[in-house]
């Protein structure tokens, strides 16, 4: 998000270039501790819900209240092990390798 909050754990990262400034944009979908999603797209901080935010709400319907985190075929198991200690491991880890949507 746009600063870093340790009671959020990241989902998913997005690349939008649909977006009133040039070049691309890049939003965050996390999950607070009760599970609620947030995103750091202009959309949701005015409305609280965002196109972002919709696609992880369906992938976890989809998935029965889990979502699917997709990595790069690079991780190790060390390096998902460690991310799981703490938050800020963990948002290092998606950022590192996790797949980026376009959208």
């Amino acid at each position: 998000m746009d600063e870093e909050r340790p009671d959020t754990r990241l989902l998913q990262i997005f690349l939008s270039y649909q977006s009133d400034y040039p070049g691309p944009s890049i939003f965050e979908v996390s999950s607070d501790q009760n599970k609620n999603l947030l995103c750091s797209c202009p959309g949701f901080k005015v409305k609280k819900t965002c196109k972002h935010v919709a696609l992880i709400e369906s992938r976890i319907s989809k998935n029965n209240g889990v979502y699917q985190f997709e990595f790069s075929e690079r991780i190790t198991n060390d390096e998902l092990r460690r991310a799981m200690k703490d938050e800020k491991s963990f948002r290092e880890l998606v950022i590192r390798f996790g797949k980026i949507e376009v959208y």
